[in-house]
């Protein structure tokens, strides 16, 4: 089915839901280096920073966009201290590469706490935009997107 053709709203989940399983997969690859007992290197790196970049993209349009459609949530203080808790990770997973300093610790920490805000993402938040006119920031999401992508980049 084509985003074209999905119910109202969907497409902007089904964008929120490929992106955390983009997130997912990265997880999974950058384990497998883990296991290896690898040093960060190159091609782990090169992993981290599309990790890290996705993470704060995702954070960013939800904050930003998503959850100003939720005002009367009363789950959006724990989803906000979730998403700061995610990005503080990212910070530090970033400062772990650079540093070659504690990388396995670090990217654990990001492992868990974004798996802790894709649960609560899936089980509080996504359910709640049922009733929301999602498709109003559809546009917006993806300029966001790829601008917080793009500009994470090129840095």
């Amino acid at each position: 089915m084509s985003s074209a053709t999905l119910p109202s709203g969907l497409h902007v989940l089904q964008a929120l839901h490929e992106d955390w399983q983009t997130v997912g997969a990265l997880v999974s690859e950058i384990g497998a280096f883990q296991i290896e007992g690898l040093p960060p290197h190159g091609d782990v790196e090169m992993l981290v920073v599309r990790l890290c970049a996705r993470l704060y993209a995702l954070s960013q349009v939800e904050m930003e966009l998503l959850y100003p459609l939720l005002e009367n949530c009363p789950a959006l203080d724990s989803g906000r201290s979730l998403h700061e808790q995610v990005v503080g990770d990212v910070h530090a997973l970033l400062d772990a590469v650079v540093e070659d300093d504690h990388f396995e610790a670090s990217i654990t920490r990001v492992a868990q706490h974004a798996h802790l805000l894709r649960q609560f993402e899936y089980a509080e938040i996504y359910p709640r935009c049922a009733g929301t006119d999602v498709d109003s920031i559809a546009v917006q999401l993806s300029s966001r997107r790829s601008q917080l992508l793009d500009s994470f980049n090129t840095e």
